[in-house]
């Protein structure tokens, strides 16, 4: 699988914000803007954040696509944050990735990214102090 031309098609996403007792906290719907260099691609993603009003949202992701591993870098501002890595190898026995987990302050998030033919779902499992929640993110 060439991982450069799997990730340059994704153009939208669906993000799904769920409290541990599966009721849905929030819902994301938006496009994706992207930057592309030799064995990276960076996701703008602007969206409208429904709940009991519209919010709009706007995230930065890169994607470093390694031979074996892919690594996810957030961005707020011009320092870019690693926020996983996934190793790609695992890939080739199922379609399911577990990545590295991280701290922020006081919450853990653990990853799990699957990629298909034509979408990817990036999965985090967020528990600690000041969150606890699933966020499942559709990319396609």
């Amino acid at each position: 699988m060439d991982l450069y031309k799997f990730f340059i098609n994704i153009k939208y996403f669906k993000t799904i914000i769920i409290s541990p007792s599966n009721k849905t906290l929030g819902e994301i719907n938006g496009n994706i803007k992207q930057r592309r260099q030799k064995n990276s691609v960076s996701f703008e993603e602007k969206g409208v954040w429904r709940l009991q009003r519209h919010i709009l949202t706007k995230n930065y992701y890169t994607w470093i696509l390694n031979k074996d591993s892919i690594e996810l870098y957030c961005y707020k501002n011009k320092n870019g944050k690693k926020l996983s890595e996934f190793t790609v190898d695992d890939y080739y026995t199922s379609n399911l990735i577990t990545g590295k987990t991280y701290l922020c302050k006081k919450d853990l998030y653990e990853p799990k990214l699957k990629l298909f033919k034509a979408s990817i779902i990036l999965e985090w499992k967020i528990t600690g102090a000041h969150k606890n929640c699933s966020i499942t993110t559709y990319y396609f």
